[in-house]
């Protein structure tokens, strides 16, 4: 209330200073006597605890003009950053019936009702107050910005896709990580497989953004399915140069697809490269499984022994330990080890498998857009010694 009391004091006394400036005569001291009969009712109204009653007052009291505008936005912007929303929309309001504002003050008097109305949740009123602005250039980027949100939130992804493709018209670039993501969106939301229509959407998002994984993945996923390996090979090979810390995603994709073109020597060499790389234990895992039956158990155990002196992780421990009691001699040790394994397990069951590089959120599945900040492609597979 006090916030509220200071910003109107000094529009009410300025109000009546320009009236006494502007005015003579006896039509002024009626004038003025009306104002402070007014004012003293606003502040009263005020000081009472009766808000609502002082907000319609001082709307009365004080004249919108170019030396008042100013003052009503702020007073609206007040109410809507307290949570006081009707209050701010009945400013706005007020303030867009008044045939004195520029187009520029009507601009911006709208577009700041229009936040009160995303605010509140009346959808629809907000939507149709962007979408009259769309074309404003003060608020038109700003505008179909919070189109782009309401359309994403709500999952209408033809909708968000089109705001994505204004805002990348007018410069936008930044959006088109976005604008991929739609697209992928829509490919999962389609049931027409017999028109190639997921494949063509997820086709979009990769030539919006080179570097969407999400979609080069589940184009390879399609190539693999429809046998179509020479295709799926290539894209494979893309993701893992492009970035590693997704290969454990592509890493089921790229076995089989290698394994069925009959290309093991190269599978090899492809894994030992993603090793390299950084890859995590799940690549050496892949790796050891493929050249099991030409491995000693000894051999099995040194590379993973070799491979966690390098990255620790406790998942590679968990897996160097499942190996080590198949030849460890029964008694006390074995039980023990028994023990550990078992208790390093369920360690790993509590652990999360996925992190948001923005904002740290942690999950057991990898989401594309993040639960937590809405950030698209950030949530990523953990890697070090809680990770991969």
């Amino acid at each position: 209330m006090f916030e509220l009391l200071f910003l109107l004091l000094p529009v009410a006394a300025a109000y009546g200073w320009y009236m006494g400036r502007r005015s003579a005569g006896h039509q002024h001291q009626r004038d003025v006597k009306d104002v402070s009969k007014n004012y003293s009712a606003g502040l009263n109204y005020l000081l009472s605890d009766q808000p609502d009653k002082a907000v319609d007052q001082f709307i009365a009291l004080v004249e919108v003009d170019n030396e008042t505008i100013e003052t009503h936005l702020a007073l609206g912007r007040l109410f809507r950053q307290r949570g006081e929303i009707d209050r701010s929309i009945r400013v706005h309001q007020n303030l867009l019936a008044r045939p004195v504002l520029t187009p520029e003050q009507h601009q911006t008097a709208l577009y700041e009702l229009g936040n009160d109305y995303l605010q509140a949740g009346l959808i629809d009123r907000c939507l149709a107050i962007f979408g009259e602005l769309e074309q404003s250039e003060l608020y038109g980027d700003k505008s179909l910005g919070h189109l782009l949100s309401i359309y994403q939130s709500t999952k209408e992804w033809p909708q968000a896709i089109l705001m994505a493709k204004k805002l990348i018209a007018r410069g936008q670039d930044s959006v088109k990580v976005q604008l991929a993501h739609f697209y992928c969106e829509q490919a999962d939301k389609s049931c027409d497989d017999k028109n190639n229509t997921k494949l063509e959407y997820f086709k979009q998002a990769l030539s919006i953004d080179a570097n969407c994984v999400r979609a080069r993945l589940a184009i390879a996923a399609y190539y693999l399915d429809h046998g179509r390996l020479a295709d799926c090979q290539l894209l494979v090979d893309q993701l893992l140069s492009q970035d590693i810390d997704y290969f454990r995603e592509v890493l089921p994709i790229f076995v089989d697809c290698y394994q069925r073109r009959d290309q093991q020597p190269s599978l090899i060499l492809k894994l030992d490269d993603a090793l390299d790389k950084g890859a995590g234990v799940a690549t050496l895992l892949a790796k050891i499984a493929i050249m099991r039956p030409k491995m000693s158990q000894q051999q099995v155990e040194q590379q993973i022994t070799d491979y966690l002196v390098r990255s620790p992780s406790i998942k590679g421990f968990y897996e160097l330990m499942k190996y080590q009691l198949k030849d460890a001699e029964q008694g006390k040790a074995k039980d023990s080890l028994k023990h550990l394994k078992l208790l390093v397990g369920e360690q790993l069951k509590l652990k999360p498998v996925y992190r948001c590089c923005g904002c740290g959120f942690e999950a057991k599945k990898i989401h594309w857009q993040c639960p937590s900040c809405l950030a698209w492609g950030k949530v990523k597979p953990i890697r070090g010694l809680d990770g991969d």
